[in-house]
């Protein structure tokens, strides 16, 4: 995703409002957890796929101009909907967007956010390697989710 130095605040900032959606006003239009998601803590309202696909950046400024695809929204942990960034992007990319969360984050979350990114980016370079694909794109999301940038 090409954008501007603000782009990792916008994203931040943009979380933060997704994340603020009351899980009573979800729930009323049907957004449950996911039946696979086992996590337990705090349930939050959750984009479900909020990665550099599902990210609208303005060509002319650089800046975040909307988000799509919102047939993911679940209820579930916050650490899912950054995950996508890490293996895309990185953890450095990650870690700005995380300074502009306003959301107190648990203690444990950043290891969720790193488990959520390992497994995610193992599953997928099996899977490419599965079906005779070109594993580049998942071996650059290993590459991501397993850096040391993950601890902070």
């Amino acid at each position: 995703v090409q954008g501007s130095e603000h782009l990792p605040e916008d994203l931040g900032v943009a979380l933060t409002h997704i994340h603020a959606v009351s899980t009573a006003a979800a729930a009323d239009v049907r957004v449950t957890q996911a039946d696979w998601d086992e996590y337990e803590g705090e349930l939050f309202f959750l984009h479900g796929d909020f990665g550099p696909s599902n990210i609208i950046v303005d060509p002319s400024t650089g800046r975040l101009a909307g988000v799509i695809d919102w047939g993911n929204a679940a209820l579930g942990d916050r650490a899912r909907d950054f995950h996508m960034l890490v293996l895309e992007l990185g953890w450095d990319f990650t870690h700005h967007v995380l300074d502009s969360y306003s959301l107190p984050v648990d203690e444990e979350f950043l290891d969720r956010l790193r488990r959520y990114s390992q497994v995610e980016a193992a599953q997928w370079l099996l899977d490419s390697v599965r079906r005779g694909l070109d594993p580049e794109r998942n071996l650059r999301w290993v590459r991501n989710a397993f850096s040391v940038g993950g601890a902070r």
